[in-house]
């Protein structure tokens, strides 16, 4: 049975699977209801009247791969190796006890909506545009696919919370699945 409080340092080496999975589950059943079963009933809703093309989809699968890579490396360097020692990572719920189990995920999702909305409006900043945001604004038409669609470096960037919540605020094996 699937039990993150016992991960391993080898088994944070499957995040990105775990991240890419996920993703790839929910995108390819978005991408099925709205743009094969229902693509039809569903286009007076798109702002745009065209699909991507096959370019943009396989441009767009394949940066979300290497983000998904990324925020996995990211996980795995912050809870495999020694960095783990200085965290602020539990996995007995008593420690802390539910009530701040349940609170922690809030308050992660706002802590983590507020830093993306920073991170985002520096890389819409012109000089850094180009550098890190351009290749998620190129799915100018996007799919379920582009969501995870950044530049390496934005998604080193966007993964950059992760050390930083590891670091502030206790987080229990639940609440980091579900960041």
């Amino acid at each position: 049975m699937f039990n993150p409080t016992e991960f391993s340092a080898f088994q944070w080496l499957l995040m990105p699977l775990f991240i890419f999975g996920r993703y790839v589950v929910l995108s390819a059943v978005l991408y099925f209801v709205f743009y094969v079963w229902k693509r039809r009933a569903w286009l007076y809703r798109k702002i745009q009247q065209r699909f991507p093309t096959p370019t943009d989809y396989q441009r767009e699968i394949g940066y979300s791969a290497l983000t998904s890579l990324i925020f996995g490396v990211v996980a795995w360097l912050c809870l495999g190796t020694s960095f783990h020692s200085i965290t602020q990572f539990y996995t007995d719920i008593d420690q802390y006890g539910v009530a701040w189990l349940i609170a922690s995920i809030p308050l992660t999702l706002l802590i983590h909506d507020t830093y993306f909305y920073w991170i985002h409006r520096f890389m819409h900043w012109p000089p850094v545009y180009r550098l890190m945001h351009l290749t998620h604004h190129r799915s100018v038409n996007p799919s379920p696919w582009a969501a995870f669609a950044f530049h390496p470096l934005e998604a080193v960037a966007e993964a950059g919370i992760i050390p930083i919540l590891l670091l502030v605020m206790p987080l229990h094996p639940i609440s980091f699945l579900v960041l």
